[in-house]
């Protein structure tokens, strides 16, 4: 479930500035059968959103697995415009070593769907975005975490299990196709009662150190299952079915943007541009170069 987050944080608003679109969504393989569990969005306190998470065993190429299937759906606002967002995640699993052997992203934006596949085959993943036309093959190290979307299988080893206070491992993210380096610290433990259930959770901190984002997560030391999220103002919690019909608009323009103060005359029209401002960033690191692309030239002052 934690997941969840991490697709949240990549500004989910930005699947309205890709430039192309893949139509067509993923099937959900466990409609028949399987468990089903849902998931609260919180953004600044106001319910926006919820997960429909969905786990069942089937088979994949002839093998044995697990699927499981997150469907995602958030109302926000912005600039005035209500958008209806959301993404679709299926990770299939290798029950043999808990990790997975395909990943299918969808992110969406009303009926705009921008993919991204990765399937993992011995110590190689091929990542590709049907929408940029991006293919690579990623390098598989046998201590690369490819995990559960909501179970860390390695954390409950690491820390429930073996009561590590600290560790860092090397993480696969599906939206790029990249690796990444998380380190984990124990924090607490805490008894939680979420949608009427009490779960006896373990409390660590996650630093994405390629970001520097900081996140806490509640996990059920019973299986290792994350029910509680907490990250820059973003709640995702574990709910009943009532929360799909809850949901209601949550404003990103304090999220995005910035009172300046200032007028600026026929702004459509303008040629150029000097601002002189101190950014503060949150999540991906910005340089002078990430900043510019054609028709966009920043330069420090």
């Amino acid at each position: 479930m934690k997941k969840i987050y991490d697709f949240i944080r990549l500004p989910i608003i930005c699947t309205i500035l890709f430039t192309g679109i893949v139509n067509g969504q993923e099937t959900n393989p466990c409609k028949t059968g399987g468990q089903t569990c849902y998931f609260g969005i919180e953004l600044n306190n106001i319910l926006c959103g919820y997960s429909i998470e969905e786990y069942c065993n089937g088979t994949w190429n002839g093998k044995k697995v697990r699927y499981e299937y997150s469907d995602v759906t958030l109302k926000m606002s912005l600039l005035g415009e209500d958008m209806d967002a959301g993404f679709k995640i299926l990770y299939i699993i290798d029950p043999s070593t808990e990790r997975a052997v395909r990943i299918e992203v969808s992110v969406i934006n009303g009926q705009s769907v921008v993919k991204s596949v990765t399937t993992i085959d011995g110590d190689s993943a091929y990542f590709s975005s049907p929408t940029s036309g991006v293919k690579k093959t990623i390098h598989v190290r046998k201590d690369l975490v490819i995990a559960s979307q909501t179970r860390y299988p390695h954390l409950f080893n690491d820390f429930i299990k073996n009561r590590n206070s600290e560790k860092k491992y090397m993480v696969y993210e599906p939206v790029k196709g990249e690796i990444t380096e998380k380190g984990y610290t124990r924090k607490s433990d805490e008894n939680i009662v979420l949608s009427d259930s009490s779960f006896q959770t373990l409390v660590l901190e996650e630093t994405d150190f390629s970001t520097g984002v900081r996140t806490m997560l509640w996990l059920n030391k019973a299986n290792g299952f994350n029910v509680k999220t907490l990250v820059a103002g973003r709640k995702i919690y574990f709910a009943d079915k009532s929360v799909t019909s809850r949901i209601t608009f949550a404003n990103l323009d304090d999220e995005l943007f910035a009172r300046a103060g200032e007028k600026i005359p026929d702004i459509m029209n303008l040629s150029w541009l000097r601002v002189k401002a101190q950014i503060n960033s949150y999540g991906e690191v910005i340089t002078v170069k990430s900043l510019n692309f054609p028709d966009r030239n920043l330069k420090a002052l």
